[in-house]
């Protein structure tokens, strides 16, 4: 990693209503990599359209340790909820272990996350072709609220052990018994890395609400809004 890297996802997100799909929601996000160590240890400053950010920790194994958001952060304890740095087919994981939030939100949660590296293959991004391997994952999570249960196949750069895509399904039972399911198909559509072979650069990064400031004579400012329709 080195700082200043960025990494832009699009995600559609399908919600199921009694088994009925509705209209796909599309939104982007982008990863900002600061902080990084010789250990593989960093931050990613996660950037949404509508400009929120929240501040992600990763320990040397790939894993989140923290989110810091606006009012509120949550701390985990140590685990894995992924592949890791170490991308090799048959490498699994199985892995239990908490997080902590600080406000208005229905936590502690625990989590059962088991997964494997199944195969190496390359797989098509809107920002390139990338050496990539799978990962299966199963999680569970469960609070005083509601239970929920992830499955996802995700594909990870071999270079950077970054997500490059990926198609997630969450089913999620509250303590009223009703459940929801929703699907996210998360894909790379930039990518602007030092030292990586692929680079695709996309507007998409300054996607977002924006208020433009002027000094001088012609002091004031304005509102910008970007769309990446």
């Amino acid at each position: 990693f080195t700082d200043g890297d960025t990494y832009t996802y699009k995600v559609e997100r399908t919600d199921f209503f009694k088994g009925v799909a509705a209209s796909p929601e599309v939104f982007h996000y982008t990863y900002t990599i600061r902080n990084s160590k010789s250990n593989f240890e960093h931050e990613r400053v996660y950037t949404a359209s509508s400009r929120d950010q929240q501040i992600e920790t990763y320990n040397s194994n790939n894993f989140q340790t923290k989110i810091a958001y606006a009012q509120y952060g949550c701390t985990m304890t140590e685990g894995q909820d992924g592949p890791g740095f170490t991308l090799k087919v048959g490498n699994q994981w199985d892995s239990r272990y908490s997080s902590q939030c600080t406000k208005d939100v229905t936590y502690p949660s625990e989590f059962h996350s088991t997964g494997s590296i199944t195969t190496k293959e390359t797989i098509k991004t809107e920002a390139g072709d990338f050496s990539a391997y799978k990962a299966e994952k199963s999680r569970e999570q469960k609070n005083q609220s509601f239970t929920s249960l992830l499955k996802s196949s995700c594909w990870y750069d071999e270079k950077t052990a970054m997500m490059v895509a990926c198609d997630e399904t969450y089913r999620t039972t509250g303590i009223d018994g009703k459940t929801l399911e929703h699907n996210l198909k998360t894909m790379l559509i930039g990518i602007n890395v030092k030292n990586h072979a692929t680079k695709a650069l996309t507007p998409a990064v300054y996607a977002g609400e924006w208020q433009v400031s002027f000094s001088g004579t012609l002091q004031g400012w304005c509102d910008v809004k970007i769309s990446t329709n």
